[in-house]
């Protein structure tokens, strides 16, 4: 494959079946048409837009020229400047935002691995806090698809609580995406997966366990504090 033709890029919300996705690229894509931006021990810097930008400037040029899929947390808008012949195309899954947030909290719950996010688990005395309490003091628990949008499209973190211009900003560049889709959706991940040119995709991996029934009260605070994100998954 030459430098021109398409390119993918594939962005990973936590907690929208982005690590089934990258398993199933994985398994269909040969090693050097894939790439992964996740930031882990061994490479902290993979989710730093800094480093991103440095590294697909320097990218070998062989790896450009076989390179047809880039996914993770670490995917950023702007990534088609560094492919001038490419067509690059981006994409995304969402998901309904009340069920995304209590999978989120109770995937900090079971896994250690989760670095320094897991600490917002726990309050100034270091007791666990109840999905309620976890949702209401933590930040990126709330509206966290556009947060987290905002900051690898623009560039720049949201401080403070989500505006309704941020939140137009998110939603009117991504429009102009090729394919955003919701993994609750029927028939979304059998598009993706056309979409991906994925022809067997994997099991499913990372089911969160829950270890209590969340309360109305629960859901009514979750929805109160996720406006924004209720709103992109309605007009997506």
């Amino acid at each position: 494959m030459g430098t021109s033709g398409r390119l993918i890029v594939s962005f990973h919300i936590t907690k929208c079946a982005g690590q089934w996705l990258a398993k199933s690229i994985r398994d269909n894509y040969p090693p050097n048409a894939s790439t992964f931006l996740y930031q882990t021990r061994r490479n902290p810097s993979y989710e730093s837009l800094p480093f991103l930008r440095a590294y697909f400037f320097f990218l070998p040029k062989a790896l450009r020229q076989t390179l047809r899929i880039i996914h993770g947390h670490g995917a950023f808008w702007g990534i088609h400047e560094y492919f001038p012949d490419r067509t690059t195309e981006y994409s995304v899954m969402l998901r309904e935002p009340v069920a995304r947030t209590i999978s989120h909290y109770y995937y900090f719950r079971r896994s250690p691995g989760a670095r320094d996010s897991r600490k917002s688990l726990f309050d100034e005395h270091g007791k666990l806090r109840t999905l309620s309490d976890w949702v209401t003091h933590t930040p990126s628990a709330q509206n966290h698809m556009v947060r987290f949008l905002y900051a690898r499209l623009f560039h720049r973190e949201i401080e403070g609580n989500v505006t309704e211009r941020e939140y137009r900003e998110t939603l009117r560049r991504l429009k102009s995406f090729a394919f955003v889709g919701h993994i609750d959706r029927p028939g979304d991940k059998e598009k993706l997966l056309t979409f991906l040119d994925i022809k067997k995709p994997a099991r499913p991996v990372n089911k969160s366990v829950r270890h209590s029934v969340p309360t109305i009260a629960d859901l009514e605070r979750i929805q109160k504090l996720n406006e924004f994100d209720i709103k992109l998954y309605a007009e997506t």
